[in-house]
């Protein structure tokens, strides 16, 4: 019998899955990624976990899991994965970065920030964008 939603084994494939997600306003990420912001000076940088497509889902059901997250200054946050969610505010010119481990899953958000924050920066950015 052949089925779509079967996979060879006659097992129903995984659509969703628990992700590691690193995020700075407007960035999502489950994998290494960076950012170069020329019209801000701040940001939020957050762990949590997540789902690889939005869902609802209850982390509650996972079982007892270990994660760390290595913040900007370095500060480590071992805790359970289920219901650990990290955040650090970050401002000034410079590079910031926050990092999750678990399960051999290494990744690593980076943003960084102009030196300054001034007009010509601002209009720069806004003349290489594109609308749609």
């Amino acid at each position: 019998m052949n089925h779509p939603n079967l996979n060879f084994a006659g097992f129903i494939p995984i659509k969703t899955w628990y992700v590691l997600q690193l995020s700075a306003e407007d960035i999502k990420t489950m994998s290494n990624t960076s950012k170069h912001y020329i019209d801000r000076y701040n940001a939020t940088l957050k762990y949590q976990l997540s789902t690889n497509i939005p869902s609802d889902h209850d982390p509650s059901n996972l079982p007892y899991f270990i994660l760390t997250v290595i913040g900007f200054n370095g500060e480590r946050t071992t805790a359970n994965i289920r219901n650990t969610i990290v955040s650090y505010f970050v401002e000034r010119n410079g590079n910031y970065s926050i990092r999750s481990l678990s399960d051999e899953e290494d990744i690593v958000l980076t943003v960084t920030f102009p030196k300054s924050l001034n007009h010509q920066n601002i209009l720069n950015h806004h003349q290489n964008q594109t609308i749609i």
